[in-house]
């Protein structure tokens, strides 16, 4: 076989392999971790029914919500006491805002779901969870955030002066990318959230943070704007066998 047709054959090769290995590299995009890129970015504890939550979608894809519930936990209880099951699309870096119905009027405006249940106070542990089937028929839970911490009651409130949930609201820090999926571990809100005074409901209905999603996720698979994975390990495997039987029948004619 001719020094070029090998050459050429090892170049296919490479680059064979360098295309399986780019599938494997871009396994994960987005902002945070498969299970905690959709999280809670605001929380208001406002006087009378000036409660509300903002969720964030951090994933490189848009999330059917009615698979998604906001559970509250009254007074340090171990079941949830409010379960309200969410509704709508939410795109890659937006937000979805549910809010008390009898909520201020600057509220409901940017408000994408109202609810009329019993919502929180500030010793209230709230949890978004997501439903997932599995391939046996069963669902599971999969929690994606927890403000407070589910089983215990802090007294009247989780932090001090703003940084509280009594009486304040809460954004959560630009920085931060992934949700606690851990409901039992203790919340210090001033880790990952600034402080604002009672009744600050401007920032409600966008958040900024610094791992918005550039990429769509297909699963576990990056989408490219140009030919697909498949595809280019499909024209580099048809090439190197193209290139190996033409050295092959040369050969045998010589």
């Amino acid at each position: 076989m001719p020094r070029k047709t090998y050459l050429l054959l090892l170049f296919s090769i490479v680059t064979l392999i360098t295309s399986v290995t780019h599938v494997n590299t871009h396994a994960q995009d987005g902002c945070g971790s498969d299970d905690g890129a959709i999280f809670f970015s605001e929380y208001v504890e406002g006087s009378s029914n000036n409660k509300a939550l903002e969720i964030f979608n951090g994933y490189g894809q848009a999330v059917n919500l009615s698979n998604f519930k906001v559970r509250i936990y009254f007074n340090g209880n171990s079941n949830p006491n409010t379960t309200i099951t969410l509704s709508g699309t939410l795109n890659p870096g937006e937000v979805f805002v549910l809010a008390d119905d009898g909520a201020d009027s600057a509220i409901l405006a940017v408000a994408d779901q109202t609810s009329t249940a019993s919502l929180f106070n500030g010793n209230d542990a709230i949890e978004l969870i997501q439903i997932t089937s599995q391939q046996d028929g069963t669902t599971i839970n999969v929690t994606h955030d927890v403000i407070g911490q589910i089983g215990y009651d802090p007294g009247s409130e989780w932090g001090s002066g703003n940084t509280s949930t009594k009486d304040n609201t809460l954004r959560r820090k630009s920085s931060v990318s992934s949700g606690d999926s851990n409901g039992s571990d203790t919340f210090d809100p001033s880790v990952e959230w600034d402080g604002y005074p009672k009744d600050t409901f401007g920032g409600l209905g966008s958040h900024t943070a610094t791992c918005i999603p550039t990429a769509v996720t297909f699963g576990k698979l990056k989408a490219n704007t140009g030919p697909s994975n498949a595809v280019i390990i499909t024209l580099m495997l048809g090439l190197s066998i193209l290139l190996f039987l033409g050295a092959w029948l040369r050969r045998k004619t010589n």
